[in-house]
């Protein structure tokens, strides 16, 4: 048995117990082997290793952190174009989740903390999002994946929350800018009205200021009136 450093990926077709009780058996191993063949063939291209499957779910390993993450959005890319055109009731829908660190490693499986807390990480992942953890972002070359934090979970049998952090698709990067942007202009307008405060102060100051030196009679009258 050896130990090795690795990205651990699990990948489970999300609804399948719904899935095999609404559709007729030939639909079912029509879509089952549709996400099996699109898995299957997405792994290789990113030096992924499927080490097993469990169930509907797959087992992969990566040498790196980055390839295990465009791994996960290809395969979302994949069976969102596949879903495209097709009856609701037929489309597939996979979660994607990623670790990394030390994990024992034999012939065909490997085993470690990285493995459970992925499984359990899979669990919380919603349908169609790859979600990973904060040993993987602070890895990978986040230049090739917009990513962005999700927040801390508390998983059993980890004594500390752990970060997760998931890949941006095209809305949520187009609402992230959004976001930016309003906070920028909010920023920017409690400055200018902090400004605008600021000039209204000096400029009540200085006509003070030029009535007592210009007009000082002015306030001797109103005091005698």
């Amino acid at each position: 048995m050896q130990t090795k450093t690795l990205t651990i990926m699990f990948v489970d077709l999300a609804g399948y117990t719904q899935k095999t009780s609404t559709s007729t058996r030939q639909n079912f191993v029509n879509m089952f082997t549709s996400y099996k063949s699109i898995v299957q063939s997405v792994f290789p291209a990113y030096q992924g290793n499927i080490v097993k499957e469990i169930g509907d779910a797959y087992l992969a390993v990566f040498e790196s952190p980055t390839n295990a993450v465009l791994c996960g959005v290809d395969i979302q890319k994949r069976l969102a174009e596949r879903n495209k055109d097709i009856p609701l009731r037929d489309r597939i829908h996979v979660k994607a989740a990623i670790t990394m660190g030390e994990v024992h490693v034999t012939e065909n499986d490997v085993y470690g903390n990285p493995v459970n807390l992925a499984s359990r990480i899979e669990k919380i992942t919603p349908a169609g999002k790859v979600y990973f953890t904060e040993s993987v972002c602070t890895s990978m070359n986040k230049n090739e994946v917009p990513i962005n934090f999700v927040g801390n979970f508390a998983f059993k049998g980890i004594l500390h929350k752990v970060k997760i952090y998931t890949v941006l698709g095209k809305y949520e990067k187009i609402m992230s800018s959004v976001k930016r942007h309003k906070k920028k202009v909010v920023n920017f307008v409690k400055k200018l009205i902090a400004l605008i405060g600021i000039l209204a102060l000096v400029l009540i100051l200085a006509g003070i200021v030029f009535i007592l030196v210009y007009y000082p009679d002015l306030i001797s009258l109103k005091f005698i009136y």
